[in-house]
């Protein structure tokens, strides 16, 4: 998967733009890359992502939203295991909406996640797993704020549906933007995972605020905070990873250059809080400084990094999972 991840990405990203300009329809979206160095007493790794957000518009009324996010990892687990691990996953969605022209609109969605783990040991280990998701979502929206709320039932592949495996996806979410430039947003999504003949679901509750504040000199200063909880039917099994994020960001084109992007510098911190009984001086602690680029495409507008924290409060990844998965790595 490694070698195809970013260049079929990086193939769609601009025709996309150009094929949809050409036929004379709306385009806008936001392109982010990025590196990020993450810290952990049990292993260090390091990413590369890349990110589209975006919407086709062929009418006032319709649009279709359109993303992609891609990321490589390579664990630094050697000294553990005898081999570093590489670990690659990428995200495909898509959002036709309808907009009624009261405020209210209703959209269709299709997701797509893959991850892929692989490591050099002998015997060599490869193992992959797809989970689809498709549902429907709403929106209220006024000239400054929104509410909205999604539901949606997921598969894997290899899938789970013949042992009795059903997985729900609901979720809420609400923004305001002030007229000073803050932008305050957040959401709360679950995840269920219900398996015949257990003892009670496995859940994931995500709850996640962010905020960004956009200075008249092209800085932004961006932050967040998301707690998941992971409750499953099994004694001391439950863990909650809580993440702290703070990121600044600044519109180069107030340089002069003329480059119509904006540079980000972002430090997250992840509490794992994993089930574990960890060696003394050891915690699960996972501290990571993000740094990348953001081009805006057609008529967009750049906004938060879709790397980072505060896009996960936002809760447009219509899934508590995978919002989680793709905003801590």
């Amino acid at each position: 998967m490694r070698k195809y991840l970013f260049s079929t990405v990086a193939v769609l990203l601009v025709p996309a733009a150009a094929m949809a300009q050409d036929a004379g329809l709306g385009f806008n979206g936001t392109v982010t890359l990025s590196y990020s160095m993450n810290n952990n007493d049990l292993a260090d790794y390091d990413s590369i992502n890349l990110g589209l957000s975006s919407d086709v518009v062929f009418s006032p009324n319709f649009h279709v939203g359109f993303d992609l996010d891609a990321a490589m990892l390579s664990l630094d687990t050697a000294a553990l295991v005898g081999s570093d691990v590489d670990l690659d996953w990428s995200r495909f969605a898509l959002e036709p909406t309808y907009n009624f022209g009261n405020g209210f609109s209703a959209s269709v969605y299709y997701q797509s996640f893959e991850v892929d783990l692989s490591a050099a040991l002998i015997p060599a280990i490869n193992i992959g797993t797809d989970i689809e998701s498709v549902g429907i979502a709403g929106q209220y929206a006024q000239d400054n704020w929104y509410v909205g709320a999604y539901f949606g039932q997921s598969d894997t592949d290899p899938g789970l549906g013949v042992l009795g495996i059903d997985i729900d996806d609901f979720g809420l979410n609400a923004g305001i933007e002030m007229a000073n430039g803050l932008d305050i947003y957040g959401q709360f999504a679950r995840t269920s995972v219900s398996i015949t003949g257990a003892p009670g679901d496995v859940d994931a509750d995500l709850l996640a605020v962010g905020a960004n504040y956009t200075y008249a000199n092209g800085l932004m200063i961006y932050g967040s905070i998301a707690r998941l909880g992971i409750d499953i039917p099994i004694p001391g099994a439950d863990f909650d990873p809580t993440q702290v994020s703070l990121g600044v960001a600044y519109d180069l084109a107030n340089l002069g250059s003329g480059i119509p992007a904006v540079a980000h510098l972002e430090v997250a911190h992840t509490s794992l809080d994993l089930p574990l009984a960890l060696p003394p001086g050891i915690d699960d602690d996972v501290t990571k400084v993000s740094f990348g680029i953001n081009f805006a495409l057609g008529g967009g507008a750049v906004d938060v990094p879709l790397d980072s924290g505060a896009r996960i409060a936002k809760g447009d990844i219509r899934s508590a999972l995978i919002s989680s998965l793709t905003g801590l790595f």
